[in-house]
């Protein structure tokens, strides 16, 4: 895994979506941090999902807006399992490669990290090296996960 604390420069190698048809991923891309509030509120199990579908339209700004809303307009936290669990499809079902899996799952917690830390959108974490752990973590699970096949309680959209 790359040490970088940057977000990905990438954008999504895979054109895989969860979500079917052009409309629906369309209205996720132009969500602000309210209306991901909303739809978690609305489809809880699809958190990991939609997500992953921010940050493969560059729009992971969006996740910090959420994180930094007020406790009474979110519903539901991000869940790492949810996290761990749609990595783990996109690597096993989806052949999405180590890299791009690490770039989403490296993002997220630099964003997290971002939020939880009172910083700005994109700022260089306060605690660098917590990044980076939270990340080999969740990718040695992501892995684990993979290796079990242990990722079947996913609800497409």
């Amino acid at each position: 895994m790359e040490n970088s604390l940057e977000l990905s420069k990438i954008s999504s190698i895979s054109d895989f979506s969860f979500f079917q048809g052009t409309e629906l991923q369309k209205k996720i891309a132009k969500f602000s941090g309210l209306d991901l509030a909303k739809f978690l509120a609305e489809y809880p199990n699809a958190q990991g999902l939609c997500v992953y579908e921010l940050w493969r339209v560059g729009k992971m700004e969006t996740v910090f807006d959420f994180f930094v809303l007020p406790d009474h307009l979110r519903k539901y936290e991000l869940r790492e399992d949810k996290i761990v669990y749609t990595a783990s499809y996109l690597r096993s079902l989806c052949n999405l490669s180590v890299y791009e899996c690490t770039s989403f799952v490296k993002d997220l917690t630099y964003v997290s990290a971002n939020a939880h830390d009172d910083q700005s959108f994109g700022e260089l974490p306060l605690y660098p090296e917590v990044v980076l752990e939270r990340v080999e973590r969740l990718m040695a699970q992501v892995e684990d996960c993979v290796a079990s096949g242990d990722f079947n309680e996913y609800v497409v959209l």
